[in-house]
């Protein structure tokens, strides 16, 4: 979505949610398909309470930038922390676990070329991607439960053969 040093993201984040602030970008790449094309202006609503729930698209920061993906799941790590599971609308393989500290906040507006509109809902997937994304999203679960690193490992692996295999995934970085 945008380039941001992770740790410069990391860093500000905090005090963009602290402030309450809304901030506008650019979304750059196809994960997230018609929802928000590439090129698409956003509103992000910077906020600190995390209460994500699915069908939510948040920003998050990665080594490369930002990504801004819908959240498909959300799950307690230890110590009751919220850690998210996203997914680009146009991709079948979920993004590696997200942990609250990542999250930048939620895209609450597009600009559609006459003015500023809510998100349109998640486009709805044939039954062949919807299995095939139920069963990546379970897998990256599963791993997240018994290691967050392994599980972000395994998501990264999926995304890299999906990219190659050009099946509808998008790697976030990679354009």
């Amino acid at each position: 979505m945008n380039e941001l040093p992770a740790d410069r993201g990391l860093t500000l984040a905090p005090m963009l949610q602290r402030a309450g602030r809304v901030i506008e970008s650019e979304i750059r790449g196809p994960s997230m398909g018609a929802t928000l094309p590439d090129g698409a202006r956003i509103r992000i609503s910077c906020r600190v309470d995390g209460n994500y729930q699915p069908g939510t698209v948040i920003v998050f920061v990665i080594p490369a930038g930002l990504v801004g993906h819908r959240v498909v799941a959300v799950t307690r790590g230890r110590g009751g922390q919220a850690i998210f599971f996203t997914r680009g609308d146009a991709t079948v393989v979920c993004d590696g676990p997200v942990e609250l500290a990542r999250v930048l906040g939620e895209v609450t507006e597009r600009f559609d070329g006459l003015g500023w509109s809510p998100l349109p809902a998640c486009v709805v997937m044939g039954p062949g991607r919807r299995l095939s994304a139920t069963v990546i999203l379970s897998l990256i679960r599963l791993a997240a439960s018994v290691n967050i690193s392994a599980s972000a490992r395994i998501s990264g692996f999926l995304l890299r053969v999906a990219h190659r295999q050009r099946v509808g995934a998008y790697s976030p970085g990679s354009r």
